[in-house]
């Protein structure tokens, strides 16, 4: 999960340095999906047993 996080902050960090010609094209847009996205929440699912939570 960490992982996502930092890979969340280092996408936000290229859309806020992108050129604004950049900012309308596919790659642009791409970008800002990722960036939106609610994240902080995956933190607190607990997942079902049997993801290497049999005990």
């Amino acid at each position: 999960m960490a992982e996502l996080v930092a890979l969340q902050a280092h996408w936000r960090d290229c859309l806020s340095t992108l050129p604004e010609s950049l900012l309308d094209t596919a790659y642009g847009e791409r970008l800002r999906i990722v960036a939106d996205v609610d994240i902080e929440g995956l933190e607190e699912i607990e997942p079902p047993r049997g993801w290497g939570r049999d005990a």
